[in-house]
């Protein structure tokens, strides 16, 4: 099925309890709910089906109002590693349950053949990675039964000499993958604020009619970092690019806010309406017919050259220092210096150390009480260094 023939749902956001009630005030806002379907599972140890579907969660789910995408959080196609047989089964049971039309997952990384990074990480952005990405969204798209788009990744490393540019590496992976393209906005804005590439420069190289669904969210600063941390309001020059870009989507079929669970009740339910308002009055200027193709900016690409790290080498080197163990190689040592890679520790450990405090909250509070939470975080660090 190709993007002509996938139905234009409108607009939505990615399903949480904590916008649930909103749903249930204002269904007519919500023709769509992105689900991320392993919130849904249950991972079981030493089983041959190592995910257990919480049936009872998606039963649910499918009651609510608006069609249900299926936003896959877990079987990335950035790097060397394949989509797991295991999760990719679970996968196409919860398409054949909701009945999406298309699937997504993102172009990052996760994994290594050695462990978990426990985030997404940036791809090699090279001639041979791109060629590995492209290689992963196949097989993905073999297992699944309806067309996938591929997400548009958040990178906070500076730029490198060795590098495709990040539009014209998606753009490469995207044609050859002969996949959709899920535009994250906020994650194209963050890198351009974070030095990465131009917001023009980086559209101009994308095939702007594969985009499918775009995504929007709102982020915060800190550190020098503007973060996408799915936080709150779409800031207002972001709002003001997608005006202008949105026209251009001939093929766009879905504009999804996304705001973390844990922000709900910091911003209110009542800002998180207004935004998915704005959402609609984006999806009016979408195009409604169609408009003469422009090519996206072609850029002459050298092969890559012999000695430039492998797609595997960069996972090894970056994942290994994501997950704080320490550098063996020339490009570990090189990475170790780059302050997105401090950024990226720290989200790590945050997120973690949240988990932790909403599961164990009685363990954390009593951690914290006795030992303060400077404390309470170098317990939390010491076993990070034992168990990434």
């Amino acid at each position: 099925m190709g993007s002509a023939e996938l139905e234009a749902l409108g607009v939505g956001v990615i399903y949480s309890s904590a916008i649930e009630p909103l749903l249930e005030r204002h269904p007519e806002l919500f023709p769509v709910l992105e689900v991320e379907p392993q919130t849904t599972w249950i991972k079981v140890p030493h089983a041959a089906q190592p995910y257990r579907m919480d049936r009872e969660a998606l039963e649910h789910i499918a009651r609510l109002p608006g069609r249900k995408i299926i936003h896959s959080v877990g079987t990335p196609v950035g790097g060397t590693m394949r989509p797991e047989a295991a999760q990719l089964e679970q996968i196409r049971e919860t398409i054949a349950y909701l009945g999406s039309p298309w699937a997504s997952d993102h172009l990052s990384f996760n994994h290594t053949p050695e462990f978990a990074t426990g985030f997404f990480l940036p791809p090699r952005q090279t001639i041979q990675g791109a060629e590995t990405a492209a290689t992963s969204i196949r097989i993905l798209q073999a297992a699944l039964p309806v067309p996938i788009a591929v997400e548009t990744g958040v990178n906070y490393l500076r730029p490198r000499a060795d590098e495709l540019p990040d539009g014209a590496f998606i753009g490469r992976v995207v044609e050859s993958a002969d996949c959709g393209l899920l535009l994250d906005l906020h994650n194209v804005y963050c890198n351009s604020l974070n030095g990465r590439q131009p917001l023009d420069e980086y559209l101009g190289q994308l095939p702007l009619e594969r985009v499918w669904e775009v995504h929007l969210a709102g982020g915060m600063e800190w550190e020098g970092f503007w973060l996408d941390a799915h936080s709150g309001p779409i800031p207002d020059p972001l709002y003001a690019l997608a005006e202008q870009l949105i026209p251009r989507l001939t093929n766009l079929k879905a504009i999804i806010f996304e705001i973390f669970p844990s922000f709900v009740p910091v911003v209110g339910l009542e800002v998180v309406r207004e935004q998915i308002e704005r959402l609609h009055a984006l999806w009016a200027l979408r195009s409604a017919g169609e408009k003469p193709r422009v090519a996206p900016i072609r850029l002459e690409l050298e092969p890559d050259p012999l000695d430039v790290p492998t797609p595997a080498a960069w996972e090894r080197a970056l994942g290994r220092l994501a997950i704080g163990r320490r550098a063996e190689d020339e490009l570990g040592r090189e990475l170790e210096n780059e302050p997105g890679v401090r950024v990226v520790q720290s989200l790590i450990h945050e997120f973690s150390a949240s988990m932790i405090v909403r599961v164990l909250r009685l363990t954390s509070r009593l951690l914290m009480l006795t030992l303060g939470p400077e404390g309470f975080r170098t317990i939390l660090a010491d076993y990070w260094s034992k168990v990434p």
